[in-house]
């Protein structure tokens, strides 16, 4: 978020905040490429849902899976050009 600030693009903060989104673009940590490369080659996709094994521990991760670590709900508005007037400033992007 301190990033688009900095590149004055508040608009883009501003869309980010009304969508909810500000955790899922705060997320950071610790990344391990070791794991990140195991999970990215044992991985595979089923009916939407992403598998893969890590040191014998089998995953499968769901769209709630992803929702929770993001922060994320499933629901919304969709943006179309019907309604981006009401959205306040999202056709200015």
């Amino acid at each position: 978020m301190e990033f688009l600030t900095n590149e004055n693009l508040n608009q883009v903060v501003d869309m980010l905040k009304f969508q909810k989104l500000e955790r899922f673009v705060k997320l950071s940590g610790n990344i391990y490429p070791d794991l990140v490369k195991v999970f990215l080659t044992n991985m595979w996709i089923d009916d939407g849902v992403i598998y893969s094994q890590v040191k014998g521990v089998d995953m499968a991760i769901t769209d709630e899976v992803w929702l929770s670590v993001a922060g994320l709900r499933d629901a919304g508005t969709i943006v179309s050009r019907a309604n981006v007037a009401d959205l306040g400033g999202v056709d200015k992007v």
